[in-house]
C-alpha cells in the first residue's frame, strides 16, 4: 500500500467553492461520501449529483460509500437498549469491513482520500468515533480537516481523553478541548479511552426511535 493516511471532512454549510478549496489545500483528489443518505436538507449544494459534478470539474473523484460506512441502522442487534446504534457492533459487520477494503483499494491506486460526512466538527459525527477510531486502531494515520486547521486523530483523541478524565464528561467544544491538552487529573483516571468512545457513541449515534437525531444528514 502506497499510503495509510486518510483524511476526513464535514461539509457543514460551507459554500461549495470554500469546501473545494479546503480539499485542494490538503491535496485531496478523492471524496468517499459516508453519509447514509447522500443529501442535505440544509446545504443542497452537497446533494450527491450536484457535488459529484462540482468535484469532477475540479479533478476530484466522488464515490458514495454510505451504504457501507454510514451511521444508520435499525436492526435491534446493532443497537443499545435505548435504540441508539452501537458502533462497536457495526464495525464487526462484513459490510463495514468491505467498506474499509474499498478505502484500502483507493489508497493502493494512489488516491489521496477524504471521508466526507455532514458535521463540521468531527467529534459530533460517526466518522470520528466509529470509522476513524477503527482506522486508527488498525494503524492508519487519520487527519481531520477543520476550516482553520488539520489535526491528527491521535492528537484529537488525546485531547478529548484528557478533557474526559479531567472533567468526568465530554464536550464537543473544540476550543475547550485544545486548551486542556496538557492538563492531567487523577479524579476520573479509571476511565479508559474505550470508555470515552462508548460515551461519545451514546451521544452521536443514530437513534432509531426518533425521526430526527443529532446527525440528521449522516
Amino acid at each position: 500500500m502506497r499510503s495509510k493516511t486518510i483524511y476526513t471532512i464535514g461539509h457543514s454549510t460551507h459554500e461549495i467553492n470554500i469546501f473545494v478549496e479546503l480539499l485542494i489545500k490538503n491535496h485531496i483528489n478523492a471524496i468517499l461520501d459516508v453519509r447514509s443518505i447522500p443529501y442535505s436538507k440544509y446545504a443542497d449544494q452537497f446533494n450527491k449529483d450536484d457535488l459529484r459534478n462540482k468535484l469532477k470539474s475540479n479533478n476530484i473523484k466522488y464515490i458514495y460509500i454510505g451504504d457501507q460506512l454510514g451511521a444508520r441502522y435499525t436492526e435491534k442487534n446493532l443497537q443499545f437498549s435505548n435504540g441508539k446504534v452501537n458502533f462497536s457492533e457495526v464495525v464487526k459487520l462484513n459490510n463495514f469491513i468491505n467498506g474499509i477494503e474499498r478505502i484500502k483499494d483507493g489508497l493502493e491506486k494512489g488516491y489521496s482520500i477524504a471521508l466526507m460526512c455532514s458535521e463540521k466538527n468531527p467529534l459530533e459525527c460517526h466518522r470520528f468515533s466509529m470509522i476513524s477510531n477503527y482506522l486508527n486502531k488498525n494503524n492508519f494515520e487519520v487527519l481531520h480537516i477543520l476550516p482553520e486547521r488539520t489535526i491528527s486523530h491521535k492528537d484529537l483523541e488525546k485531547m478529548l481523553y484528557n478533557y474526559f478524565i479531567t472533567k468526568g464528561k465530554l464536550t464537543f467544544d473544540l476550543d475547550r478541548i485544545f486548551k486542556i491538552e496538557d492538563v492531567q487529573c487523577n479524579l476520573f483516571n479509571n476511565q479508559t479511552i474505550d470508555d470515552m468512545y462508548l460515551e461519545l457513541n451514546k451521544l452521536v449515534g443514530y437513534d432509531s426511535n426518533t425521526e430526527k437525531d443529532i446527525n440528521d444528514d449522516n
